[in-house]
């Protein structure tokens, strides 16, 4: 039988048996079984849809549900890997939805599907695991998440996704009586998310409505592009899709005419389009061209025609038929004069049959939208001069005097008229140029991708950074405009930046960039982008110099497009205020901070005043501002709340960054809670050996080392310190700090040697890096090299090190840290026995320490107490050594080892001693007790 007949008889036999009633067709499908298994096998899974499709008000498998689909007679599982499972959300012809909670790594609320065991045939697992995959494909704050993956004891695939707690679409739009503006502003944010879904491959096949859920996070309105349970990956592989011969694939009323074919007329991305435009002419309108009452009541095959054949009235006459104004709440004037035009050419150009005349794209559709918004030229209309001067005149009312209008319309129509067209003919051009390359990009990506299939390649699956090595050797050979060569390389440098491969990334960028800056592939804001990931890199290797010179030039370029306020800018901004940090220059880094909130709040930019607001804190927690810090640092929690779902990657940086102000104003359980936050996050969403995960590690290690927990804290530290290495290399300088850390935590268990010996290395590297922030770094590391080198008995090595401490200290007027420096040459001294020398440095420490009185100096620094302290019980001070050491307690910078020293082993014998050491202990439980334990 030939793939023609079989489509047909399949077909056919579908529509007899969705039309039998349940007794009858369970007879004519037993009869089918014994005659033909596999036609029986796969009619049972159509008939299955269907008829939970038809019963369904709301949401494919099981979001939102009527309660006719749901069998409430199974029992309800406690447990499905390692979620508890709360309640059940509904059913559908694949599986079931679940409630489910999950308590680590991270607490939250998923929605857990699980595959249904009537269903779990080949096929049927085949078609579960591809909308697993497709998800995992998935990363856009507009499109729920899938965030863990298994398999059940008794083979039943699940997957576990974000949770959606919304209302349709249409359904907000009315309740909350949106204006027409505030409806299309919606849905635009859809249009970016089905069009990361194309970019990744994936068509989703079943937009609608209730598949596109709104979500109120603090007054924000939010939408998700929900249930991929149809949805079709664009390598069109009949293993890993939905799509079967004679089904009909998605919801009737929203469907494009080449789904209504039953599969002869391979289905792409169009067809999304089409059914965003069905989406906004419900918005729009209140009701669709066909609407769900018209398409039921007719035959399968009318309707079918009926959705391949009806063109769409405009919405501006749809709507004046209807007389919908007042059910839904629109102004009093009434939408249909708003319609006419620009907006009834746009809605009908996505619902075009022949889907050649659609957008080419979301985007596309998204961009013409947001033309209108802006009161531009939208390409679904003519350019003719005299709609472009209308445009014109609207956006810039007061500068159109009609005097002038009439003298151009009678002296240069002409001219006018061929200048709107070649630009026109222009925007048309770069739109088709965008297109092509978009493709050829998702050509070479699926291509690459295919290799991961085990029937490609049978015996071994290759993980993402053998195919990202494959892409890079590919694309060197690749024939191709610079347009979809830059393209293809910019795909590969996300890929790299993810898996924080920067070694790969930097050649793809640099080539990137060189493609961008000139001929057809030149977007001001791609290249600003590229020159802000590139910047990015040269950070992270303290070559800040280069990384000024990028991030200046992508402003320039944004400056030179009149982008200056634009979301790329903002982010090239905000980046050059964190080089200008590390640098040194707190000034020049908190004037862009605030330059750069003020662009933000003119432009309502939200994520943007957010970021700001989170590296301003930077500033002013190295400006020991640690109380400015935090109220900034929780602003910005607070505005990314309402931005991100709980558990979004960025959010483990706020919790890093809020344990690093913590730790400084002595917080250490909200430091250690905060810690531990940033790292489940982490572990939820970045690759095991990512760098950042690192700077996580060490931020946790700081903690339990004031704790005391040195243990634990090594720990951490080797595990940050070897991804470190994997991913950056041994001579990255992001690995001083770390090796510092974990240099002290050595000499601390016991091993001053090895600790000196790791110091001095790092020492090497500091030097070699000429720079402020390399030079503030040796001052704390060379003390630490003369603690070292005083515990092995090195007194002259001990005295070395604290005295270059102390010059580096000198001309940056850091009156502390020489204070310190003189306090250790001071005790260095009395191990030699040369107390005059001793009595010298301690003179000095004193003069240098004035400036502490206010208690501005952390525990570290000299009249804060700890050196101090050792000092005084060394000479025989008593009462004034204990003093010395309360007043370090009370201070933020207390640590659980602050009483753990041989120099104060006299003290040991005094009746205040006891008392002190059950005061530092009642701290220490309450920091473990506030962080939740140990």
């Amino acid at each position: 039988m030939t793939d023609q007949a079989r489509f047909q008889r399949i077909e056919a036999l579908f529509h007899r048996l969705v039309e039998l009633d349940r007794a009858a067709r369970a007879e004519a499908l037993a009869a089918l079984q014994r005659e033909d298994p596999e036609a029986h096998s796969e009619l049972v899974v159509l008939v299955a849809e269907s008829q939970a499709r038809t019963a369904r008000e709301q949401v494919i498998d099981g979001w939102v549900t009527d309660a006719r689909v749901i069998d409430t007679a199974l029992p309800l599982p406690e447990n499905i890997g390692p979620y508890r499972i709360t309640r059940l959300l509904g059913e559908g012809g694949m599986g079931r939805v679940y409630e489910a909670l999950q308590d680590t790594p991270v607490r939250r609320r998923v929605a857990l599907k699980v595959m249904r065991s009537d269903m779990r045939s080949a096929a049927g697992i085949a078609r579960f695991n591809a909308e697993r995959q497709t998800l995992a494909l998935l990363d856009h704050p507009n499109i729920a998440r899938i965030y863990d993956a298994g398999t059940q004891t008794d083979g039943s695939p699940w997957f576990a996704m974000e949770f959606v707690e919304g209302v349709p679409i249409t359904r907000w739009a009315a309740s909350h009586k949106l204006n027409l503006r505030e409806r299309i502003e919606l849905l635009l944010p859809v249009c970016d998310a089905v069009q990361h879904a194309h970019q990744k491959g994936v068509i989703h096949r079943d937009i609608k409505p209730s598949n596109l859920l709104v979500c109120d996070v603090e007054g924000v309105s939010i939408p998700k592009v929900i249930d991929f349970g149809i949805a079709k990956l664009t390598d069109a592989d009949p293993d890993r899709t939905a799509t079967r011969a004679g089904e009909l694939v998605g919801t009737p009323e929203y469907m494009s005419p080449e789904q209504a074919t039953l599969g002869s007329v391979d289905v792409d991305t169009r067809s999304d389009v089409y059914a965003l435009g069905l989406v906004l002419y419900e918005l729009l309108v209140g009701e669709l061209p066909l609407s769900l009452g018209e398409l039921r009541r007719l035959a399968f095959d009318e309707m079918c025609r009926r959705i391949r054949e009806d063109e769409a009235p405009a919405p501006s006459v749809k709507l004046a038929l209807s007389g919908s104004q007042d059910r839904r709440a629109t102004p009093s004037a009434g939408w249909v004069n708003h319609l006419r035009g620009d907006l009834d050419a746009v809605v009908l150009k996505a619902l075009a049959k022949d889907r050649r005349q659609r957008y080419d794209s979301a985007s596309f559709f998204a961009a013409d939208l947001r033309r209108y918004l802006a009161n531009e030229p939208v390409l679904a209309t003519p350019p003719s001069w005299a709609y472009r001067m209308a445009k014109f005149t609207r956006r810039h009312r007061t500068a159109s005097v009609a005097a002038l209008v009439v003298l151009l319309a009678l002296a240069a129509s002409a001219v006018v008229a061929s200048a709107g067209w070649i630009e026109a003919r222009r925007a048309l051009e770069r739109t088709e140029l965008a297109r092509k390359s978009a493709q050829a990009t998702s050509d070479f990506l699926r291509e690459l991708f295919k290799a991961a299939d085990p029937r490609q390649n049978p015996g071994r699956t290759p993980d993402v950074r053998e195919l990202l090595a494959r892409g890079i050797e590919r694309v060197a050979s690749l024939d191709a405009d610079p347009a979809t060569r830059a393209g293809v390389l910019e795909s590969l440098a996300d890929v790299a930046l993810a898996l924080g491969d920067t070694d790969k990334t930097a050649p793809i960028l640099d080539e990137a960039i060189e493609l961008r800056s000139a001929g057809p592939a030149a977007e001001p804001e791609r290249l600003a982008f590229l020159l802000d990931r590139r910047a990015a890199l040269a950070r992270e290797r303290a070559d800040f110099d280069a990384a000024e010179r990028d991030l200046r030039r992508a402003l320039d370029t944004l400056d030179a497009a009149e982008l200056q306020d634009s979301e790329a800018a903002l982010r090239s901004l905000i980046n050059l205020g964190i080089v200008l940090r590390r640098r040194g220059d707190l000034d020049a880094a908190e004037a862009i901070y605030q330059r750069a909130i003020a662009l933000a709040k003119v432009s309502n930019r939200t994520d943007s005043i957010a970021s700001a607001l989170t590296n301003l804190a930077a500033v002013q927690q190295a400006r020991r501002d640690f109380a400015g810090a935090r109220a900034n640092l929780g602003e910005a929690i607070t505005l990314f709340k309402g931005l991100l779902p709980a558990n979004h990657p960025n959010f483990g940086v706020l919790h890093s960054n809020l344990a690093g102000i913590a730790i400084s104003q002595g917080d250490l359980g909200l430091a250690l809670a905060s810690s531990r936050q940033a790292k489940a996050v982490d572990e939820a969403n970045l690759p095991p050996n990512h760098p950042d995960r690192a700077d996580t590690l060490h931020g946790e290690a700081s903690v339990l080392m004031r704790l005391g927990d040195l243990a634990t804290a090594e720990q951490r530290l080797r595990q940050g310190i070897d991804i470190l290495t994997n991913a950056l290399g041994e001579a990255s300088p992001r690995l001083a700090v770390p090796l510092d850390s974990l240099a002290q935590l050595i000499r601390l268990q016991g091993d001053p040697a090895e600790a000196a010996r790791r110091l001095q290395a790092i020492d090497q590297t500091l030097r070699a890096n000429d720079t402020p922030s390399a030079a503030a770094h040796r001052i704390s590391l060379l003390r630490q090299l003369s603690y070292a080198e005083r515990a092995l008995g090195h007194t002259a090595e001990a005295v070395a090190a604290a005295e270059q401490s102390a010059e580096l200290a000198a001309p940056l007027e850091r009156a502390d840290d020489v204070a310190l420096a003189q306090l250790l040459i001071a005790l260095a001294k009395l191990d030699a026995g040369d107390s005059d020398g001793a009595h010298s440095a301690w003179q000095n420490a004193l003069q240098q320490a004035t400036a502490c009185a206010s208690g501005s100096c952390t525990l570290d620094q000299a009249s804060t107490g700890v050196l101090r302290a050792h000092y005084l019980a060394r000479v025989g001070e008593t009462a004034q050594a204990l003093q010395a050491l309360e007043h370090a307690l009370q201070h933020r910078g207390w640590t659980a080892l602050l009483l753990d020293h041989a120099d104060l082993q006299s003290l040991h014998s005094e009746p205040a001693w006891k008392a002190l050491s059950a005061r530092l202990q009642a701290k220490i439980d309450s920091a473990w007790a506030a962080a939740g334990g140990r």
